[in-house]
């Protein structure tokens, strides 16, 4: 109640920003599930994100999909997306 209306409109923004950015990271584990059986998508500092699946193995092809499809729904750079794989075993 203390806030001006400006401050609110800036609240509101952020938190329709977090929103969708919650919303797109949901959309790629989703979608990596379908291939990998378990995915997860983890926000880091400095806007960077760790994608974690359950794999035996994964391959430069399969990690570089990866990647692109990080890039293309969260709007980064290759440098702040890194992939890596854990087996059942």
């Amino acid at each position: 109640m203390e806030k001006t209306p400006a401050d609110n409109a800036v609240a509101q923004e952020q938190l329709l920003n977090l929103e969708e950015k919650e919303s797109k990271i949901t959309g790629i584990e989703e979608q990596l599930q379908q291939k990998y059986g378990e995915a997860i998508v983890k926000e880091e500092a400095g806007d960077s994100y760790k994608v974690v699946v359950l794999s035996d193995k994964l391959d430069v092809k399969q990690a570089v999909s990866i990647v692109d499809l990080v890039m293309k729904e969260l709007s980064v750079s290759q440098d702040k997306v890194s992939v890596q794989y854990v087996s059942e075993k």
